[in-house]
């Protein structure tokens, strides 16, 4: 049968569903008939050809572009030796999953060993893949922000304005920098006295680099 003919019968079944008069059907008949009725037609499983057709169009896709079926978002991916075949590709499909700008979590989805992990997440920051952020946590209970989001070197900024000798305009300049009260547990930062030994960070990998989208509309 031709395309054309098929779209036709679609269409056709189309307006006749949307020619069934609902009202009129309520009227001639009970509330458990419609309920057995509507069993009946959940009963009737109608095959899913736009699904099928699609699906049949992506397998013919990837017959003409096997690289599809491999590391092709993020092809950087390819030089970690550290990885599985199958890992590196579950890593470009991970990644492809965040926008630019996004934070990178959860990467105990391609690996569940810790140190396997670190080596990801330090070849995805020296490739420049990921740019680390920082965040000031509260020396006490950790769970608060003490600072708003900082890259590498607005962290060293702040580490260098930490190492000066207590002054005035050190302590305006911190104020700026960090929230001096922790709101979960009343911890308070003496502004005036604190030392770089004194910071805990929270780090995050914020996603930097583009993907390759040559192929996304192959």
């Amino acid at each position: 049968m031709e395309m054309k003919d098929i779209l036709q019968r679609f269409e056709e079944f189309k307006e006749y569903l949307n020619g069934i008069d609902l009202e009129s059907i309520k009227q001639k008949h009970t509330r458990a008939e419609l309920k057995e009725f509507s069993k009946q037609l959940y009963n009737v499983k109608v095959r899913s050809l736009a699904y099928e057709v699609n699906q049949t169009a992506e397998e013919m896709k990837k017959e003409e572009f096997p690289q599809l079926l491999g590391v092709h978002r993020y092809p950087i991916i390819n030089e970690m030796e550290f990885l599985t075949e199958n890992q590196k590709i579950e890593l470009d499909k991970f990644l492809v999953m965040i926008r630019k700008g996004g934070y990178v979590s959860g990467l105990w989805k391609i690996s569940n060993k810790a140190e396997v992990i670190k080596k990801i997440e330090q070849y995805l920051i020296e490739k420049g893949v990921v740019e680390e952020q920082f965040v000031v946590n509260c020396p006490n209970c950790s769970g608060e922000r003490m600072s708003s989001m900082m890259n590498t070197e607005e962290k060293a900024k702040l580490e260098a304005l930490l190492s000066k000798e207590p002054s005035w305009e050190r302590y305006e300049e911190l104020e700026g920098l960090l929230h001096y009260v922790c709101n979960e547990c009343d911890t308070e930062l003496n502004l005036e006295k604190i030392k770089v030994q004194n910071i805990k960070y929270k780090t995050f990998l914020k996603l930097v680099m583009e993907r390759d989208t040559t192929l996304d509309h192959a």
